[in-house]
Parts: structure tokens; C-alpha cells; sequence
């Protein structure tokens, strides 16, 4: 399992914002991600007693464009987030099957933090 970049603050009150899990830099050349992706939300400091509401409908299989990624098709996963907890960090992990039959996982953190 490999930890990606910290994800920008994001705000509680109305912020909704795609996260993008871009496993290209982690695949074997030729491999790419199939089936049905999961990303599982938790708090992982404050309190969130639903954190798996703040996924905002399913995740999808999809493409990171340059200049953020390599622009290649099904290598990753992209989940829309929002309606956090001020206060609150989250971590959010994403898996997913690979044409090779492997699993890829990455994970990142998000803090929610109330604009001052």
C-alpha cells in the first residue's frame, strides 16, 4: 500500500471536490486497473461518527489528465468528496483490481478545515 501527497484542506460548508487516486507511476507497464473500485473513507483524528458519508456517490475508473498525471485510460480511481466534519482528518484509501490479477491500493489524508 503506497501513501500519495496530502490533499489540499477542504472546506466543510459546501465544498464538494473529485479526488483522484492516479496509480499509473505504480503499475507494471501494460497494467491497468478493471472491476469495480473502492474507496473507503475514516477519521483518523476528530470525531466523525459517519466518515463513509462523506463519499459522495460510487467511485469510477477514469483518467488523470497532464499536467497531474499521465492521461492514460483506467489507471485511476476517482471519488467525489464533501459534507465533511470541521476539525476532522480523514484518511482515504482506494483499491481496485488489476489486469494482472494484482490489487493496487494508495492512500491519502484530508483535513477539513471551517474557513476563519
Amino acid at each position: 500500500m503506497r501513501a500519495i501527497k496530502d490533499l489540499p484542506d477542504i472546506d466543510p460548508t459546501a465544498q464538494k471536490e473529485p479526488i483522484a487516486f492516479d496509480f499509473f507511476p505504480y503499475l507494471p507497464s501494460g497494467v491497468f486497473l478493471q472491476g469495480t473500485p473502492v474507496v473507503t473513507i475514516a477519521a483518523i483524528s476528530g470525531i466523525d461518527a459517519t466518515p463513509s458519508a462523506r463519499a459522495i456517490g460510487v467511485p469510477t475508473l477514469g483518467t488523470v489528465m497532464p499536467p497531474d498525471g499521465a492521461g492514460v485510460a483506467n489507471t485511476a480511481v476517482i471519488q467525489m468528496v464533501g459534507t465533511c466534519v470541521s476539525g476532522v482528518t480523514y484518511l482515504l484509501l482506494a483499491t481496485c483490481d488489476r489486469t494482472d490479477g494484482g490489487v493496487a491500493s494508495l492512500w491519502t489524508h484530508m483535513k477539513c478545515v471551517a474557513p476563519s
